[in-house]
């Protein structure tokens, strides 16, 4: 099996505003709902897109914050299941 790599919906842009990331659709007609992340956010999703398999994500951060392994990994986990569910990243194989 290979390795699972995302990439940003084409139909979303990320803009920073204030301390917060904010997916914003590309057809500003097509506005519906907004998604917010913050920095770690969107530290995780700039990871993603350069194909860092989650366990490297997680020792990355733990560099930075101070917080259990196996709470970042869920956190993690469950921040990319979000993005899958809403539809702002997809997997590409």
């Amino acid at each position: 099996m290979g390795k699972v790599k995302y990439k940003l919906s084409e139909k979303l842009m990320l803009k920073k505003i204030g301390d917060k990331y904010v997916f914003l659709p590309k057809d500003e007609f097509e506005i519906k709902k907004l998604y917010f992340t913050n920095e770690i956010g969107y530290q995780i999703l700039g990871f993603l897109m350069k194909g860092m398999p989650i366990e490297k994500i997680v020792n990355e951060l733990l560099l930075y914050y101070e917080v259990e392994k196996s709470v970042l990994e869920n956190d993690v986990k469950g921040f990319i299941s979000y993005l899958l569910e809403k539809k702002v990243i997809y997997e590409r194989k």
